[in-house]
């Protein structure tokens, strides 16, 4: 039929441009990229609305009843989905991604209702839907085991892996002339691959929503004030500073001050200069003088002092010799000057 004919070249844009998208990793602010989308999104639509007109599939038919050729058509909703999710206009990002969201679950709703085996579960896609709903008003979910979890996401992980690998072959198979056996296994690989990237997208998509809602709920006077600045940090003075005070404290004027020297050091200047005896000489005498102290030395008893001293008496007794020979000499003159006048002689003023 012709219909189908043009139906497949759609479907062959249509994945030929997710190739595009996943291998080029254009950003998503170029133009060339936002055209790109645009006409995705316009190919996918129109091969969605041939596949109604055509009414290949029905909610009553299984896997068995699909016909090789349609089972890859299964997954234009995810294709559509996918690239909406790829716009990036800032106004419309939640409008987008609620409709990525809607075409996602749609695909998934339409791959468990035809019986395709080996698809992963859609518990994370259904426990966050996105809707922005509180979390006290959603039932509670029940805990899994973390390891179990691991294991899961493991498990899909790998699974797509090796379902991607087989991506680029689904794109260039020739209908005519490979077996249909082998078409049909690539076309149910080809849909769980989908399968796994809506489980994906729909968790990253209800995050984002979540976060999109979270900005755009209006800050209402009930919201609590914000919590005041914590106190400052008392610090401790410089190293500088304190040792301005204590030189301070040591040299300053006042009573009391700090010391300035230790008592060994105060007891070595003594015995430098001669004040006080050595401690090794000091503590023999002790022993000796039976538990006696040493007395304050006076500076006169050095060897010095006593030399000085004797010179000192030696003059001091040659001038008092000097001086008693002519002090006796002249007490001898004034004995005999007595004797030979009588006292009173000699005054003349008085007329005597």
């Amino acid at each position: 039929m012709q219909s189908e004919g043009t139906l497949s070249s759609l479907f062959s844009r249509a994945l030929g441009n997710y190739l595009k998208i996943k291998k080029t990793g254009t950003v998503s602010t170029d133009d060339k990229f936002k055209e790109l989308i645009q006409d995705s999104c316009a190919i996918c639509q129109e091969a969605i609305q041939m596949l109604n007109q055509l009414e290949l599939f029905s909610k009553n038919e299984l896997l068995e009843d699909l016909s090789t050729q349609s089972i890859r058509y299964l997954t234009l909703p995810a294709f559509l989905a996918f690239f909406n999710s790829q716009k990036s206009d800032r106004e419309e990002r939640l409008a987008t991604l609620k409709l990525a969201q809607t075409y996602y679950d749609e695909f998934l709703d339409l791959v468990e209702c035809h019986g395709i085996p080996d698809l992963p579960k859609r518990q994370t896609a259904h426990d966050f839907s996105g809707d922005g709903a509180d979390s006290k008003s959603r039932p509670s979910v029940v805990r899994r085991d973390p390891n179990a979890v691991r294991e899961e996401k493991i498990r899909a992980y790998k699974a797509k892996k090796a379902l991607e690998q087989r991506l680029e072959n689904f794109h260039f198979l020739d209908t005519s002339h490979v077996d249909d056996e082998v078409l049909r296994e690539e076309s149910l690989a080809f849909v769980r691959y989908w399968a796994y990237t809506a489980v994906e997208e729909l968790k990253l998509i209800s995050e984002e929503v979540a976060i999109l809602l979270r900005f755009l709920e209006p800050q209402g006077p009930s919201s609590p004030p914000p919590p005041p600045p914590p106190p400052p940090i008392s610090r401790q003075p410089p190293l500088l500073i304190t040792q301005e005070k204590i030189q301070a404290a040591v040299f300053g004027a006042g009573y009391p001050s700090l010391p300035t020297m230790t008592l060994d050091h105060f007891v070595e200047l003594q015995v430098q200069q001669g004040l006080m005896p050595p401690p090794q000489l000091a503590k023999g005498n002790n022993l000796n003088n039976k538990g006696g102290t040493w007395q304050r030395i006076n500076p006169s008893e050095t060897a010095e002092a006593k030399q000085e001293a004797e010179t000192r008496a030696a003059k001091e007794d040659a001038l008092e010799d000097a001086y008693s020979e002519e002090q006796r000499a002249k007490a001898r003159k004034f004995d005999e000057f007595k004797d030979e006048h009588r006292r009173g002689s000699g005054n003349r003023a008085n007329r005597g």
